[in-house]
């Protein structure tokens, strides 16, 4: 990371100390040198908040009372950017100038002193949309205007003055002046609601202490379900409030059941896990629309992506894949709320704590006890992604300012952050593991942590030294590989070794504690069997494993049995060829699992050919009865196709062969999961005109899918499908559509079935939109278009309008918002699974190393995946 480049050394006039700190270069950010400074000095801060609200404006009014105290006098710097400031008054004077530069207002030292101080604020601020601050909605539907906060990392400062970084820690006092129709939420309940004309007026007591980035206010005229979650042994009483938009209300009342039974099930374990009550008043769920990421962990007020309300009924995994995000935000209360890194470079304690413990949640204490297959299915299979990137980084990484704290919220925090304290788990044994988080909150309860806080507990508790083991997981970057070799004689294991290895990038040997597995084929039925596991650690290039001496040779050897370990499996010569002639026969579900993702792995890596994938898989997959197996061999063939399209091969018969497979199964498969499964990548990849009219047939309902509901928002997926090459009557469909549907989701449809159509003169206007800083779309109806611009079969358009996209990026990105600069360089970038779009994207690089960090990592991501892509065997 050479975020060096980034910051500039700046001697802070006034301070009285001699010390000076780091600015970051982008004067909208905070850099960790100018935090620590300023969390040198302040102490005991609280907010006294006003805020007005007006169901029309585009901006709202409000009044900020700060009071802290201050060990050191210096020019001090308050978060706010691209607000309005009024009045200003410290310590009862009035401030005449006021130095602010739309990023942070100056208090001069002069105007302070020793002690307690106060500062009053009067200020302004347009309402986002763009997800960040505080966010503003007018439903198409209703007209009904709603509101809701999303702060994390940096963006608090985007709704109010503040000292925004995360060891600032506060209590925070609200009164909210709201149209009379509307609901206000925080982290309290109010203590009074006052009517005043076409207002109320909502009065909050002081919160608990946390940080800026988990405070929220929500208002808008929401529908709320209300329960409670009641341990009798405790005498605690936890009210749960529940919020949606009035027009999502009826598809979210047949969920509402389900997601109480699931926020009472995660109270419960993680009360008994963590050994530590819940620490806040009253726990809120909001979903709420257009918002950027699944959810986040407000204090007491968690806020949702609608998208988790489904218009129809939810499938098993959807449910599995929502009650998940419920636990997950549900153990942020304690991890990230509760206890709080001390900077972003610990954003690991929050992230990876609570994407583990939810995984765990689910399979101990609800119905999904297949919980950890979907974990390494997609979140363990994110964390390989990236930390195969040539930007990946330890999961300790150096963030540097708050920009790069934005880009942290990746695979590695999440998924192998995760993954390696599911070793952690394995290796220190349930309870101590319980044990030592428990010593972790009654040690820092409100406070803040770095890494060395957390694993002194876990050393206290097991008497187990881990510095080594942070040392090798935490601190270094890359994955290992591990493949078993054996010989046998007269079918006995004489020897059984693991080797280990590493890419070149990483050259680390890591300690892993893991199991082996051997299976046997029944002779009967044909199945492989586990019949022997052996646990077992290596940490060299060769590990001997004495303990297989004997074993009977087995048809196949895995390692990772259960998957506690972080790892790339591969597959000796003998193993490899059982795997592909047995696959289907493998009687463990996990093992089957893993085997299919090793084997599109060869694929990626260039060590199995697209045809050759194909064939293996098909016969296999057919057979296939587990959901999450079906579903990783299905996403394969997918894959296959989007490389034919990439590589620009024109193989009709084996798009056609894998088209037809997806179709039969449809037609096949009685589990309703596995054949929804087939539908939606029927539907993804639907090419030839046969393919496209069944689509067409089942839109129109000549041919009915038992177990596939088909709603409103598949009926807009199956257009957008049709769009792309123009199929029958698409157009009058879509108007017919667009009758009966007037959601927002129906809006983001239409945008995205206009950007798809396979015209130049689309595809430009689209372009010159994206360009455009103060665009009329929100920020998810610009991504609903830009995703849905260039399908695989439209690269030729692309072709023709990337002229211009280096010199554009450079004049019209660098100062926007991240998540757009990420979302104009997905779209639009020239990169074509050829050596040219590789040599030109390589050259601008590297003469353009300065580019913010968001561009320079998508760049980078995009030229490996692009050379990925060229190596691929057909």
């Amino acid at each position: 990371m050479k975020s060096f480049k980034y910051l500039l050394i700046i001697a802070l006039v006034g301070c009285a100390t001699g010390l000076s700190y780091k600015r970051a270069t982008n004067p909208k950010a905070l850099s960790q040198s100018e935090a620590e400074y300023r969390a040198q000095s302040l102490t005991d801060i609280s907010y006294k908040m006003e805020i007005s609200f007006e169901k029309e404006a585009e901006d709202y009014k409000g009044k900020q009372n700060i009071s802290f105290k201050l060990g050191k006098v210096y020019p001090l710097r308050i978060d706010f950017v691209e607000g309005e400031i009024g009045e200003v008054v410290v310590n009862g004077a009035q401030m005449v100038d006021i130095s602010y530069n739309k990023a942070r207002l100056t208090i001069p030292a002069s105007a302070l002193k020793l002690g307690v101080n106060e500062i009053k604020i009067a200020f302004s601020h347009k309402f986002s949309n763009r997800g960040a601050g505080i966010h503003r909605f007018q439903d198409p539907k209703d007209g009904r205007i709603y509101t809701y906060t999303d702060f994390e990392p940096f963006d608090a400062n985007k709704f109010a003055p503040f000292f925004d970084q995360p060891d600032l820690k506060a209590d925070y006092q609200l009164l909210v002046r709201a149209p009379r129709e509307w609901t206000v939420i925080t982290s309290r309940y109010a203590d009074s609601v006052l009517k005043k004309g076409d207002h109320k007026v909502w009065n909050f007591p002081k919160s608990a202490i946390f940080s800026t980035y988990i405070f929220s206010l929500h208002a808008g005229p929401y529908k709320v379900w209300t329960d409670v979650y009641v341990d009798e042994e405790k005498g605690q009483r936890i009210p749960l409030d529940i919020y949606t938009r009035q027009s999502m209300a009826k598809y979210f009342e047949p969920e509402v059941k389900e997601w109480f039974e699931i926020t009472k099930q995660g109270f419960e374990f993680f009360q008994d896990f963590f050994g530590t009550d819940y620490p806040y008043k009253k726990y809120a769920q909001l979903l709420v629309p257009e918002f950027n990421s699944g959810a986040m962990e407000n204090v007491a007020a968690v806020t949702f992506n609608e998208r988790a309300i489904h218009r129809t009924k939810a499938s098993y995994s959807e449910r599995r894949r929502r009650s998940y995000t419920i636990l997950h935000e549900m153990a942020h209360m304690w991890f990230g709320n509760l206890v709080t890194m001390k900077w972003w470079d610990n954003l690991w304690l929050n992230e990876s704590f609570a994407t583990f413990m939810a995984y765990l949640a689910l399979e101990q204490n609800t119905v999904f006890k297949d919980s950890f297959e979907s974990f390494y299915a997609r979140t363990k299979q994110w964390a390989y992604w990236n930390d195969d990137l040539v930007i990946t980084h330890p999961i300790l990484g150096e963030i540097e300012n708050t920009d790069e704290a934005m880009l942290s919220f990746d695979g590695i925090t999440y998924g192998k952050g995760a993954s390696v304290l599911k070793q952690l788990y394995y290796y220190l044994g349930e309870e101590n593991f319980k044990k030592g988080l428990k010593l972790y909150f009654d040690r820092h309860s409100e406070g803040n942590t770095v890494l060395a806080d957390f694993f002194k507990a876990f050393e206290d508790v097991s008497k187990v030294e881990l510095d080594s083991w942070v040392d090798q997981w935490l601190k270094t970057a890359g994955t290992n590989t591990a493949r078993a070799e054996y010989e046998c004689k007269e079918d006995k294991i004489v020897k059984f070794e693991i080797y280990q290895g590493f890419k070149k990038e990483h050259p680390y040997y890591r300690t892993h504690k893991t199991q082996v597995a051997l299976l046997y084929k029944n002779k009967e039925n044909g199945k492989l069997e586990v019949k022997e596991t052996i646990k077992t650690e290596y940490a060299k290039e060769r590990t001997l494993i004495e303990e297989m001496k004997d074993k009977a040779c087995p048809t196949l050897a895995f390692i990772n049995y259960k998957d506690f370990d972080f790892v790339h499996i591969q597959f000796s010569k003998k193993d490899l060829a059982a795997m592909k002639e047995n696959l289907s026969m493998i009687e463990d579900d996990m093992i089957r699992l893993m085997s299919y993702n090793s084997l599109f792995d060869m694929v990626r890596n260039a060590k199995l050919s697209l045809r050759d994938y194909t064939e293996i898989i098909i016969p296999h997959l057919k057979k296939e009865r587990n959901y999450n197996v079906a579903d990783k061999g299905i996403q394969g063939l997918m894959g296959v196709i989007t490389y034919l399209f990439s590589k620009e091969i024109e193989d009709e018969q084996l798009i056609t062969k894998i088209e037809d497979f997806l179709w039969s199964q449809i037609k096949e498969v009685k589990n309703s999961e596995i054949k929804r499964q087939y539908f939606y990548a029927y539907l993804s990849v639907a090419h030839s005109k046969n393919a496209l009219s069944q689509i067409e047939k089942v839109y129109l309902g000549k041919i009915k899918l038992e177990g596939v509901p088909i709603g409103m928002d598949q009926k807009w997926e199956m257009l957008r499908r049709l769009k792309i090459y123009d199929f029958g009557k698409v157009d009058q469909y879509v108007a017919e559509l667009k009758k009966k549907d007037d959601s927002d989701r129906a809006k983001k449809s239409l945008l995205a079935i206009d950007a798809t159509e396979g015209s130049l003169e689309v595809k430009k206007k689209w372009y010159q939109a994206s360009l455009k800083k103060m665009s009329p779309y929100s920020l998810k109806e610009m991504g609903s278009a830009l995703s849905s611009l260039f399908p695989a079969s439209q690269m030729d358009l692309k072709k023709q309008m990337s002229g211009h996209f280096y010199s554009d990026l450079k004049k019209h990105m660098l100062d926007r918002q991240m998540r757009m600069q990420r979302l104009f360089v997905g779209s639009f970038i020239p990169a074509f699974c050829d050596e040219p779009s590789s040599e030109k994207l390589n050259e601008f690089i590297e003469a353009n190393e300065d580019l913010p960090v968001g561009i320079m990592k998508s760049l980078k991501i995009t030229l490996q995946e692009n050379n990925r892509c060229i190596d691929l065997i057909y």
